[in-house]
């Protein structure tokens, strides 16, 4: 969902709360009520508006808040006397019709069979399903009563709530049940047949025969078939297609049929199965937890209704918080259904209303009927959070004797349910981790707002929210049926087994384990199943400090049943190690030597095989392992980049021994990518194109300094030479030196750089800071004899050197720390450069805002958890691009170790809004990035990327997201790094012969490699680079130019808008063709004539031009 442009607004123009407005909710409450409760003799000076607000406060997280909660409120919430006109006529006549239905009696299993058989009307019957050898009767006599249930009552539909349904409960007559149905399926057999008459009933009136009727599962509940009642689409009386929903026809057990004591999770209701089919392999003593809730929960329409009725009467917000709850439940993925979690808006409901009773301290409510919406979602969210439901269930109406079990556990010992049978273990684990996460969130008091990744961003894409996901195909109906036990559908049995398998095979390498699969839902009036997929996904949380151990320790040898149990689990891979500590331990051993995957994929393809079928690894595809052959030597750049740290020491040592300098060195200071991990190449003495890492070298303060700048430069290339001499003095043939000079023509900028090459590779481009550059600067700024044109070049020059001098170091401080808290940042980062650069906007968006782009990412990672693989890390870097709006939203990114507070985040706000007012078209900063090294200034964007460029990024990140979001697991990830040229104006070929190589192969004998250090490498002279930027400065304006630094086969370029065809005039700078017309002479662009002197340009360096037609 996407925040609208009135949202947006009102959060732009609202103004920040006072500082003294922080306290927690409770304080709020307290001081609001005192303030309230005590005389004051200015009390008619109390200005009821602030009443207002405060008391606002103390039931919203802010002000904000509160406007974009009930504005999210207004547009998801249905208006149900609208819209359900057509849906209700429909639902009388459907009551009409299936009270007119005849009824049976007393049918033995074959005569009920051939009933139904007759009429051409299939029995849902659950498996295993009954046989002629069952001594009950199935019958159908006219509900007792029906009713509507579900949000439609309670008046909680919302617009992006899937496929809309209204729930009619058709109530079974007490007749037609026994006292001892509840075991054996015999109440979910008899209960099928019933629903097979009321199938037949309406498929047969004539006022309802042209309904479209299907089968479905209750919330995938294979014990549990319903009607579902789709309109007509012939514009008879049937069509009731303007309501947008269907009908759901469901069916309720009366209230009491059977005994709550015997449906406790932990008694076995499949004792004596003898006259089902494939029944064999169920044994009496197994526990049968689904089965017993998923009856006693036919039992509960009629009094949860109730209950929700009464609450929303005595809790004026629990209407409006359930809305809010279904909305951050649709958002994760999670619904009713067992496929999709088996807690969605109902369970959310009731959960609630229990809260309202009780689950607090000495049982005591855990939430307060005066609680606003937004502190009872809270409340809701932090109770899922803290209390673990698996180990200490959570008893309504009682306290039975349950054990605790695997799975969550909400016991209704009125009704005897556990409301939460449908979840499994693993979405009950994602269901808290997601608790967790937002309520992490809602209590920070930082100054950034939250509300978009709470309840307006989809957050359920496996891709993205997973640190890896992998998917293989659900075995065939035959190889699943070993899987039945518990009640439990054959398929959640396989999933129950999977799990267990991966949670060992796994162990503490992972936080969290997660597997989703839709299930067969629905089936035709004869039983043709409707739906059939069958895929697997499985998600997995990294506990990154484990995830790549190389040995898994299991028990001492001494410990016989563990032991055991560990050879039996791993087989062959399975052996006893002895440790340097002395210990001795059962062990398994992994490597990825030689081209192999991934540990965890290794595990997951070997655990699946041995335990699961043999083959079955094979088939398991995992979405991220195209990610890392896409980096050069992937596999060793944590250790090729310590040895650029290396040779950094060892630069840093060689500058402070050097005597005989005139000032004394005071510091030195590392700026170059490849210090911080980041650059996209390694630097090597194999890598010829190695790009010098850049070095900021200061010396002590001295007065003799000049106050002139373009003396001061010349100083500098004074200490630059000196530096040179005594290095390759001091060190001999173990270093190069070369003096370099830049910015000729711009005095006012540092003119000199000194390269020192080691001979491992690195280079290293050293630069001189002088404190004094800045203040000189302002005062040409502030200088009133000081024209127009030497103002803007101070200003230009001021901006360089804060860049170049004062924020890039401490970038390359704060990203080097954050590193270490995310150790697969570097790699992403190196990731999404390659990304920029394969997409050919190498000279156009600065490495800076990629790395700030991507620390946002881990240190701003809500909705989701923070990412522990590359992959994941990049393709959250790509929705973020996708979403991010930069014309509305600053971005700002914390890299210190204190969070930035709400006067900073403010200060950026301010400085944001100021650009926008002075400058609304965006001609000098489409992109406002922020840091707390940089409140306002926005150095790093104030040049590039300019709109068009932005532009560009937006769109080619939306492609890229919309196909991960649709075809993660079809795709081969390597084509998201695939340029498309047709865009392109036009597009130059270069010549194979001038292309640098910028592969990291090292040779293959140690001596090459000392010799090609002792050469000079003319590392600055690549032809093809040097050719773009004369052409790029030769054509501003007319073109732009798009390449990639790090595979230069290709230049591409479009023509801007001022070669649009115009009135003749003579400033105009570009080649055009004069065209006449009646009153006017036009000129158009020279297109041809152009390219032609590009081509004069590049000669030996272009093949071919392609021109888009």
């Amino acid at each position: 969902m996407e925040s609208s442009p009135k949202r947006r607004r009102i959060e732009l123009s609202s103004n920040p709360l006072p500082a003294k407005m922080t306290a927690p909710e409770s304080t709020y409450r307290t001081s609001v009520q005192s303030t309230a409760q005590q005389p004051h003799a200015d009390a008619a000076r109390v200005d009821p508006h602030k009443l207002k607000l405060l008391s606002e406060m103390s039931q919203y997280k802010s002000n904000t808040f509160k406007l974009e909660l009930d504005e999210m409120l207004l547009q998801v919430q249905l208006s149900q006397t609208k819209n359900f006109v057509a849906a209700e006529k429909m639902l009388h006549r459907l009551r009409a019709v299936i009270e007119a239905i005849p009824g049976h009696e007393g049918l033995a299993f074959e005569a009920a069979v051939e009933v139904m058989k007759k009429r051409n009307t299939h029995i849902p019957f659950p498996s295993p399903e009954p046989t002629s050898e069952v001594n009950y009767k199935f019958s159908y006599a006219k509900p007792t009563y029906m009713n509507v249930v579900g949000s439609y009552p309670t008046k909680t539909m919302t617009k992006n709530s899937g496929d809309l349904s209204l729930d009619l409960v058709l109530a079974i007559p007490d007749g037609i049940l026994q006292e001892k149905d509840y075991l054996n399926y015999r109440y979910f057999h008899k209960r099928a047949f019933y629903l097979a008459v009321v199938m037949d009933g309406i498929a047969r009136d004539k006022s309802t025969k042209s309904l479209s009727l299907v089968y479905e599962y209750m919330n995938d509940d294979y014990l549990k078939p319903i009607i579902k009642v789709s309109s007509s689409e012939d514009g008879s009386d049937n069509d009731f297609r303007s309501s947008h929903c269907n009908i759901h026809i469901h069916l309720a057990a009366p209230q009491g049929v059977f005994p709550v004591h015997k449906l406790l999770p932990g008694k076995c209701l499949l004792r004596n199965l003898q006259g089902l089919r494939n029944s064999s392999d169920i044994t009496a003593s197994d526990p049968t937890p689904f089965y017993n809730s998923s009856l006693a929960s036919d039992m509960t329409y009629f009094p949860y209704l109730k209950l929700l009725h009464s609450t929303t009467e005595s809790c004026g917000a629990f209407s409006r918080a359930s809305v809010v709850g279904r909305v951050w439940l649709q958002q994760r993925g999670f619904s009713g259904t067992v496929s999709c979690g088996g807690f969605g808006a109902f369970e959310w409901a009731i959960l609630m209303a229990f809260l309202l009773k009780s689950g607090g301290a000495k049982g005591r409510p855990y939430l307060s009927s005066g609680y606003s919406e937004y502190q009872m979602f809270k409340g809701t969210l932090q109770f899922l959070a803290s209390r673990d439901l698996r180990n200490k269930p959570f008893f309504i109406n009682g306290s039975p004797d349950i054990a605790p079990t695997s799975t969550p556990c909400m016991y209704d010992a009125e009704y005897g349910v556990n409301v939460l049978f449908k979840m499994s273990p693993w979405s009950y684990e994602l269901m808290r981790h997601e608790a967790r996460l937002t309520v992490d969130v809602l209590s920070k008091t930082s100054g950034i707002n939250s509300f978009d990744s709470i309840f307006l961003n989809r957050v359920d894409h496996a891709v993205l929210r997973f640190d890896a996901s992998s998917s293989l195909p659900m075995p065939g109906a035959e190889d699943l049926e070993k899987y039945r036990s518990g009640g439990l559908h054959p398929r959640m049995g396989y999933l129950q087994k999977l799990y267990e398998t991966l949670k060992t095979g796994l162990g503490d390498r992972v936080r969290l384990i997660h597997i989703s699969c839709p299930l067969d839902s629905s089936m035709t009036l004869s039983g043709t199943p409707v739906n059939s997929t069958r895929q697997i996904t499985i998600g997995l949380f990294f506990n990154e400090t484990n995830i790549d151990r190389k040995i898994d320790r299991g028990p001492p040898p001494t410990e016989k049943n563990q032991a055991a149990a560990f050879r039996k689990f791993w087989g062959d891979l399975a052996e006893l190690r002895r440790y340097p500590d002395g210990t001795i331990t059962e062990s398994t051993s992994w490597n990825t030597k030689g081209g192999k995957p991934p540990i965890y994929q290794q595990i997951i393809r070997y655990v699946i095989d041995r335990h699961l079928a043999l083959g079955s690894g094979e088939l398991v595809l995992f979405a991220e392992t195209p990610i890392y052959p896409l980096l050069p030597r992937s596999e060793e750049s944590a250790s090729l980049f310590r040895e650029v740290q290396s040779e950094y020491e060892n630069l840093e040592k060689d500058l402070q021994s050097l005597t005989g300098i005139p000032l004394a060195l005071r510091h030195v200071a590392g700026t170059g990518a490849a210090l911080r991990s980041t650059s996209v190449n390694i630097p090597s003495a194999a890598n010829q194109s190695s790009a010098p890492i850049d070095v900021i070298v200061q010396f002590e303060s001295s007065g003799r300094w000049p106050d002139n700048l373009p003396a001061i430069q010349k100083i500098k290339v004074s200490f630059l030479a000196r530096l040179s001499h005594l290095l390759e003095n001091e060190k001999g043939d173990d270093i190069v030196c070369r003096l370099g000079l830049e910015n000729q023509d711009y005095d006012l900028v540092n003119g000199a750089f000194l390269d020192v090459m080691y001979q491992s590779g690195v280079i290293f481009r050293l630069r001189i800071l002088h404190d004094r550059e800045p203040f000189i600067l302002e005062k040409m700024i502030e200088n009133p004899m000081s024209s127009h044109r030497e103002k803007q070049r101070a200003r230009h020059a001021l901006q360089l050197y804060r860049a170049t001098f004062e924020l890039l170091p401490r970038h390359t401080q704060m990203v080097r720390k954050l590193s270490h808290r995310f150790p697969s940042m570097p790699t992403t980062i190196r990731l999404v450069k390659k990304w920029f650069h394969s997409h050919l906007l190498s000279s156009h968006v600065p490495e800076e805002l990629i790395e700030l782009c991507v620390v946002r990412v881990y240190e701003q990672a809500y909705p989701w958890a923070t990412p522990c693989s590359p992959s994941t890390a990049f393709f959250r870097a790509l929705e973020f691009l996708a979403k991010w709006d930069w014309r509305l939203d600053p971005l700002i990114v914390d890299l210190g170790d204190e969070a930035m507070t709400k006067a900073e985040i403010q200060q950026s706000l301010d400085a944001y809004r100021e650009m926008r007012r002075t400058d609304p078209t965006m001609s000098h900063c489409a992109m406002f990035v922020a840091t707390n090294y940089d409140l306002n200034s926005s150095l790093w964007t104030v040049t590039a990327p300019t709109k068009v460029i932005a532009g560009r990024i937006t769109a080619l990140a939306r492609a890229a997201s919309s196909v991960l979001k649709t075809a993660a697991s079809k795709i081969n990830i390597s084509d998201l790094f695939v340029p498309s040229l047709q865009e392109y104006d036009f597009v130059l070929h270069m010549n194979k012969k001038y292309f640098v190589e910028r592969h990291d192969n090292r040779p293959k004998f140690k001596n090459l490699s000392i010799d090609s250090n002792n050469s000079e490498r003319k590392h600055d002279e690549d032809p093809i680079q040097l050719f773009v930027n004369e052409i790029s400065d030769l054509y501003d304006g007319i073109a732009l130019f798009f390449w990639n630094r790090h595979s230069e086969s290709h230049v591409c370029g479009i023509w801007t808008p001022h070669t649009a065809t115009r009135n003749w005039k003579a400033t105009i700078t570009h080649s055009t063709v004069p065209m006449n017309s009646k009153d006017v002479i036009s000129a158009a662009f020279n297109q041809e004539a152009t390219l032609n002197e590009i081509a004069r340009i590049g000669d030996g360096l272009i093949t071919r031009i392609d021109v888009k037609s």
